[in-house]
Formats: C-alpha cells, sequence, structure tokens
C-alpha cells in the first residue's frame, strides 16, 4: 500500500491504483509512463508564514497541496484529463510576516521565482507539455518566469499560471 497523507476520498481512489495522483508516491518509471501518455503536471506553490493564533503556519502550503489533488481528482473523473500532483513547495516570499518576529521562512522574489523556474524546466525534460503552477499564496509574482518558460519551450512544453481567485 502506498504512503499517502491527503484527504481520505483521495487516499482511497490513490490506494484502489485508479489514479495515483501524487508525484511524491511514484516510482520514476511510473512518473516517466504519465508524462509519455499526456498527463498534465501540477506544481503547487505555498508559503511558511502566520496565519494568525487560530492556524499553523504551513497552512497556505496543506491548502495549496489539497486544492491541487482535489482538482486533479475530479479532472479524471469528470473530464478524462489525467494530472500528477508535485509537493507543494514550502517556502516563497513573505517579507511582510517579518514583523511577526517568527513562524515564517522568506525566501527573496528573485530565489523564489528561479526555482519556479527550475521546475518547470526539469518537468519539462520529463517530458510534461503541460504543467499548471497553483499559488496558494497572494505574493506570488511568477507571470514572468511563466512567460519566460513558455517562450523558451514553444511547441515543447507550456506553463500555465490561473489567476488568483
Amino acid at each position: 500500500m502506498r504512503r499517502c497523507l491527503v484527504p481520505v476520498g483521495v487516499w482511497r481512489i490513490a490506494a484502489s491504483g485508479e489514479y495515483d495522483l501524487r508525484f511524491g508516491d511514484l516510482t520514476f518509471h511510473e512518473i516517466r509512463e504519465r508524462a509519455d501518455s499526456g498527463w498534465f503536471a501540477v506544481v503547487p506553490t505555498g508559503c511558511t508564514e502566520q496565519q494568525g493564533p487560530h492556524l499553523l503556519v504551513d497552512f497556505d502550503t496543506w491548502f495549496a497541496e489539497a486544492v491541487c489533488l482535489a482538482a486533479a481528482e475530479r479532472a479524471a473523473k469528470q473530464h478524462d484529463a489525467n494530472g500528477l500532483v508535485l509537493p507543494a513547495m514550502p517556502f516563497g516570499p513573505t517579507p511582510e510576516h517579518r514583523n511577526y518576529g517568527s513562524g515564517y521562512i522568506h525566501i527573496p522574489q528573485e530565489l523564489h521565482q528561479d526555482l519556479v523556474g527550475a521546475v518547470l524546466g526539469s518537468l519539462s525534460e520529463q517530458g510534461f507539455e503541460r504543467i499548471i503552477v497553483w499559488r496558494g499564496c497572494g505574493q506570488h509574482t511568477l507571470s514572468d518566469i511563466v512567460e519566460r518558460f513558455n517562450r523558451a519551450h514553444i511547441g515543447q512544453a507550456r506553463a500555465y499560471l490561473p489567476d488568483m481567485p
């Protein structure tokens, strides 16, 4: 049985073998098969930052991954579109949280963009032609890096950056 820390509904599907949605729960052969079969990849970006006294500091990261897994499950069931969800990136630019004194991990915007760009390039090298970047935090300014990736990978891969709700 596969290790999986996702909501029960998604776990039952992954455990049954019908859908394996988590990149980290697969072998490299299984990932290659999915890329070769036209699956899309989803890159959730989260944050580690204070959320007030009522939530844990990794809420944005957990929530981004949970939303992406639920969306991939729905895409597979309702639209026969298969997606593979990467582990959520837990750190991002959070300069506004420095005033709280603790409970955050801040990385500079340029480093965050470079990291997302490297992930996109790596997924493209593995054969993923469609990649969705899901921002789990409002401070993730990633349109420039997605546009740069798309210009550099015309005819090979395309990244999508949905608008923030």
